[in-house]
């Protein structure tokens, strides 16, 4: 008597590939979504501080078009986005700075 394996292999290959598109795959883009976002800020910030250092008091707009050039170089993000981390890395560095 021979039993055919095939039907049983198929459906244990069949689970394995639902689970990994609904289960693995969605974990891995929302784990490099966060890695991306948590770049971002931590490059925002660094071209806040770095644009405060080498422009100075008084010169804002000069100031936002290097931050902008500088973090638009170095990874894609939508502009309304990148303000928003801007003001953010702003007001963190100017809460530092008070008394």
């Amino acid at each position: 008597m021979n039993f055919d394996f095939t039907p049983i292999v198929q459906a244990v290959i069949a689970l394995a590939a639902a689970v990994i598109t609904s289960v693995l795959i969605p974990w891995i883009k929302v784990k490099v979504a966060a890695e991306n976002i948590e770049k971002a800020k931590n490059l925002t910030k660094l071209a806040v501080q770095a644009a405060e250092q080498l422009f100075g008091e008084g010169v804002g707009e000069d100031k936002l078009d290097y931050v902008i050039k500088y973090v638009s170089g170095q990874i894609k993000i939508d502009s309304q986005t990148l303000r928003n981390m801007i003001e953010s890395a702003v007001l963190e560095m100017n809460r530092a700075l008070e008394p």
